[in-house]
């Protein structure tokens, strides 16, 4: 009898096992958005022999970056799970085969050129893969892709195409997918993030998965910047607010060229040092927000926007930051004698104007962002570390000596960068509305 009972064991184990379902490796390492965080989890410091393997069979550059722990799981020991407790962000990837068939349909999808989304863009409608991992991590359509950009350009693949995207789980407030392509495979890369400095460190998060045509190691893309040895010509440091300890960074524009483009300008244009977005942009036409002039040249010139309080424009390359209400019926004068010098001007919101904080009701908390002159007659953009109302800002940017400051777009419109050397540095916390941005603020080397 117990030998029976034995047998019976046998074939019920046999049976489960060959009903045990098969996972579809084609999106399975996604589901990890909403299975963390869990501290069931096994995680560790070290990539698996089976993860070394992958990297060695496709060529990979991989590596774990600070602060992320890697997920060890036993159902697709292929993929890569790195997990950041400290601000919950995750990075998923998985390296694929490219055949004839999925070329044909990433080259049959849509491309864009639009007004919005600009060139060079690519909806991937009809690439089946894709299709299947964004019903997974969004509720809505991820849109057109870019190709290329400067960062991505170092992530050694023939081809480069990213998004950011909403999420689909509320755990997180954006992510990025990245695809990765040469004639033989594509790397799938999805991140997800609740809003983070770029990293500075020997590991940054942005070059945890590259294809190894690239020669350089990662350190020497992007090396650690501190406080000895920041560029000396672009001086960039951290003040604490005497009125609330609130931190914030500053960059020293001072005794360089300024300009409000409506053309992106080119990371790879050595003269460019900093760029950020600078007007509104009006939601319902994807223009600048009220008046503005670009390099001597009118916009807008009919569509006066009154909610705007400040005035932001340049004379003889100086600086210049003034209430709207100053001018009266002169400002037909001031933008000719701009449009004279092909210099530049927009509206904005004033912050600070005569050493006077300006006054704001709105409890809205984001992180703040400013160009500015200090009592010193130096040159500034201020950055706030957290997310703070606006008027805390205008108060506090008063106890750091600011006389005028100016506000420029931020929330979803964030994203700017910075030289210091030879490299390059990512601000603004959100950077959803990226590809929607019409207008900038641009130093450059005189």
């Amino acid at each position: 009898m117990k030998n029976i009972w034995k047998i019976t064991f046998l074939i019920l184990l046999q049976i489960s096992c060959s009903n045990k379902e098969e996972i579809v490796t084609k999106t399975y390492f996604l589901n990890y958005i909403d299975k963390l965080p869990d501290s069931n989890i096994l995680t560790s410091d070290l990539l698996t022999d089976e993860q070394n393997q992958i990297i060695k069979k496709y060529n990979l550059c991989v590596y774990i970056p600070k602060d992320f722990k890697s997920v060890v799981d036993q159902e697709d020991k292929d993929a890569f799970i790195f997990y950041n407790s400290k601000d919950s962000s995750l990075l998923l990837a998985r390296c694929f085969d490219l055949n004839d068939t999925i070329n044909k349909q990433i080259k049959s999808s849509n491309k864009i050129n639009s007004p919005i989304y600009g060139s060079n863009y690519n909806d991937l409608s009809e690439f089946k893969h894709f299709k299947l991992c964004e019903k997974i991590i969004t509720d809505s359509l991820i849109g057109p892709f870019k190709a290329g950009g400067t960062l991505f350009d170092l992530l050694g693949a023939d081809n480069v195409i990213h998004k950011e995207f909403l999420p689909k789980s509320k755990k997180y407030k954006f992510g990025e997918f990245t695809i990765l392509f040469d004639k033989n495979k594509y790397l799938f890369i999805s991140s997800l993030h609740n809003g983070y400095s770029e990293d500075l460190d020997e590991k940054p998060r942005w070059a945890a998965f590259r294809f190894k045509s690239v020669i350089e190691p990662v350190n020497s893309i992007i090396k650690p910047i501190h406080p000895q040895t920041i560029d000396k010509v672009l001086e960039v440091y951290t003040q604490t607010s005497s009125l609330s300890n609130l931190k914030y960074t500053f960059i020293d524009i001072s005794n360089f060229r300024y300009s409000i483009e409506l053309k992106r300008p080119q990371i790879s244009n050595d003269d460019n040092l900093v760029c950020i977005p600078a007007a509104f942009t009006d939601l319902k036409t994807f223009n600048v927000d009220g008046v503005n002039i670009s390099n001597g040249l009118m916009n807008n010139s009919s569509k006066f926007n009154n909610t705007l309080t400040g005035l932001f424009y340049l004379i003889n390359n100086e600086v210049k930051i003034d209430d709207i209400n100053k001018f009266d019926n002169k400002t037909d004068s001031l933008f000719e004698l701009i449009k004279v010098q092909k210099e530049s001007l927009i509206q904005q919101i004033l912050l600070v104007k005569d050493g006077i904080a300006m006054k704001f009701s709105s409890k809205d908390k984001f992180q703040r962002r400013c160009i500015c002159i200090r009592k010193d007659g130096g040159i500034f953009i201020i950055e706030s570390l957290e997310s703070i109302t606006v008027n805390q800002f205008s108060m506090d940017l008063v106890a750091l000596n600011i006389d005028a400051a100016i506000y420029t777009d931020m929330g979803s419109w964030d994203e700017g960068w910075y030289k210091s050397g030879p490299n390059l540095v990512k601000i603004g916390n959100s950077r959803k509305n990226t590809n929607k941005q019409c207008n900038w603020f641009l130093v450059k080397h005189k």
